[in-house]
């Protein structure tokens, strides 16, 4: 959730809440938007209107987030840093064909090797990942 997000949410709670005290309280807004900034404004609208069907007092941040899904992880991998891996794996793999060294783990326990050996082969022909 963004801060405009955030302010139409507070202005949602002031239609159910005309006039109360929390609407005027800058550091209060502040931590909601703290809290509330993993989750999707639309899952905080649902969560609020939930809320207000059943009570009518000025709710605690953590009754609101309790009535949201947990927010989905945000993805820490860019898709250029994926794209670079992929191109770093496509290009280990072909070196290790290339001198005829397994190239996963699966080949080489196909190929009748332990983990053990292959790593040591890997070593030797400088074809680690690191």
């Amino acid at each position: 959730m963004n801060k405009q997000e955030m302010n139409e949410i507070w202005r949602l709670l002031s239609r159910y809440r005309e006039g109360d005290k929390h609407l005027k309280d800058q550091g209060l807004l502040r931590a909601w938007y703290d809290t509330l900034k993993p989750y999707e404004a639309s899952t905080v609208r649902e969560a609020v209107a939930a809320y207000f069907r059943r009570k009518h007092y000025w709710p605690d941040v953590g009754e609101i987030t309790a009535l949201c899904p947990p927010p989905a992880e945000p993805c820490r991998v860019e898709r250029d840093d994926m794209e670079r891996l992929r191109r770093t794996w496509s290009g280990l793999v072909k070196r290790r064909q290339a001198v005829g060294v397994p190239a996963t783990i699966t080949e080489a326990r196909e190929a009748g090797l332990d983990s053990g050996v292959w790593f040591q082969l890997l070593v030797a022909n400088g074809l680690t990942l690191g």
